[in-house]
């Protein structure tokens, strides 16, 4: 997350948002596991887009989305 300018031991708050837009930063919930990823599209597809590259961003059309 260092390319958006989160940093180990950093604090992160949750203000839920029911509305969340492209460029927000989420914490969410994928197959289980949190994750801590930027909403934004990838090839024309809603995703969740790492700020690390050693992790993959994630599809979300087609997937259960809720907020």
């Amino acid at each position: 997350m260092v390319s958006f300018g989160i940093f180990d031991d950093d604090l992160l708050t949750r203000r839920r948002a029911l509305d969340p837009r492209p460029g927000d930063i989420l914490i969410d919930l994928v197959d289980g596991e949190l994750a801590c990823k930027r909403l934004g599209t990838s090839d024309s597809c809603t995703a969740l887009m790492s700020g690390n590259s050693d992790y993959a961003s994630t599809l979300l059309d087609g997937c259960v989305v809720a907020v």
